[in-house]
C-alpha cells in the first residue's frame, strides 16, 4: 500500500493515509537503544515531518541519502522531502509523531508501518520548555483527536498537567512538556518564563489568541451569552461545531447548545457569562462552575 496524504502546514491532513504512529521504547517495534526510521519515496515527491524522543541524526541506513535540504530541528524533529529513494534517521527512544504528504512508505527498524499503526497518533508536536521558575501554560488545537502527552525532546509526562479533548494546561519549571496534536494551534497562553515550539519551530504566544472557552451541552437545549475583552471568534477546538446561528461580535457571543459543544477563542478575560439551561463550561481545558465563569476566566 502506498502512503498518500494531503499536506497543509499546521493544518489537519486529509487523504487515504493517516500519519502519526507512537512507538514507545521497547514496544511496538521500538527498542531501548538506537532506532532507525526510513521514509522511502515511491513517486515524484513526498514531504514528511516527524518527532522522536531524543538524539535524532541523519543516516545512510537502508540505502538512504543524506540530504542537506532535510532538516533536523532541536535534535528531535525531522523535516524533509524524498523522491524515488530513501531518507533514514537514527534516534533514541520513541517515534512520537509523523505525517507524510505524497507517495512514500515508512519503516521503523526495518518493519513497514501499517496504515492502522500510522493512524494511531497525531500529526504534529508542541513543546513547552520552561526556562526559569514555574511557568503556567494553556494550549488548544483544532483537530479531531484529543491531545496526547508525549516524550518528544525528553519531555516529562506529568499527571498534574491536564488534557481536555484538544486543550492542555500545565506547568513547567526547568523542564519540558510536549503534546501530540492534529489541526492547528488555535490558542496559546504562557504565564512565566517558557519557550514554545511547534514541530521544532519557535512560536510566540503573541501570535495566537490567549484563551479558549468551550460550552458543552448535556442533551437539552441551553442558551448562553458571554462577553470577553477582545478578539473573540468561533473555534472548532475541543470537538466544537461552527454554528451559523450562534452570533458573535469582536467581544461577545450568544448561542445555543444541545448535546454538542461550542467553542470560542479570545484575548483577555471573560467579563460576563450567563446561561439558561444545563451546560458544562471549560476555560483552557479546566472545568469552571458556570456561575463563576466571569470571576475565574
Amino acid at each position: 500500500t502506498i502512503l498518500t496524504a494531503t499536506w497543509a502546514p499546521e493544518t489537519t491532513a486529509t487523504g487515504t493515509v493517516p500519519y502519526g504512529y507512537e512507538v514507545n521504547a521497547g514496544t511496538d517495534g521500538g527498542t531501548e537503544g538506537e532506532n532507525t526510521l526510513t521514509i522511502r519515496g515511491t513517486g515524484p515527491e513526498a514531504l514528511y515531518t516527524f518527532s522522536v524522543t531524543d538524539d535524532l541524526e541523519k543516516s545512510t541506513a537502508n540505502g538512504a541519502n543524506v540530504n542537506d535540504n532535510d532538516e533536523i530541528r532541536r535534535d528531535y524533529v525531522g523535516d524533509g522531502e524524498v523522491g524515488i529513494g530513501a531518507d533514514s534517521y537514527t534516534f533514541e527512544g520513541g517515534l512520537e509523531t509523523i505525517k507524510v504528504f505524497g507517495d512514500a512508505e515508512v519503516y521503523l527498524n526495518g518493519e513497514r508501518l501499517s496504515d492502522g499503526k500510522i493512524e494511531s497518533i497525531p500529526n504534529d508536536v508542541i513543546e513547552v520548555e520552561g526556562t526559569g521558575p514555574a511557568a503556567q501554560y494553556a494550549v488548544a488545537a483544532t483537530g479531531s483527536d484529543s491531545l496526547q502527552k508525549v516524550t518528544a525532546n525528553n519531555a516529562n509526562i506529568n499527571a498534574n498537567d491536564e488534557v481536555f479533548r484538544t486543550t492542555a494546561n500545565g506547568e513547567v519549571g526547568i523542564s519540558r512538556d510536549a503534546y501530540g496534536f492534529d489541526g492547528i494551534v488555535d490558542s496559546l497562553n504562557v504565564d512565566g518564563d517558557a519557550n514554545v515550539y511547534v514541530n521544532g519551530l519557535a512560536k510566540s504566544a503573541d501570535g495566537y489568541e490567549d484563551h479558549v472557552i468551550t460550552i458543552v451541552g448535556t442533551g437539552e437545549a441551553a442558551s448562553y451569552d458571554l462577553t470577553v475583552a477582545s478578539d473573540l471568534s468561533k473555534s472548532v477546538a475541543n470537538f466544537a461545531n461552527i454554528n451559523a446561528n450562534d452570533e458573535t461580535t469582536s467581544d461577545s457571543a450568544s448561542g445555543e447548545v444541545g448535546s454538542l459543544a461550542d467553542s470560542y477563542v479570545y484575548d483577555g478575560d471573560v467579563s460576563a457569562f450567563s446561561v439558561d439551561g444545563d451546560v458544562v463550561v471549560y476555560v483552557d481545558g479546566e472545568r469552571i462552575d458556570q456561575g463563576s465563569v466571569a470571576d475565574d476566566a
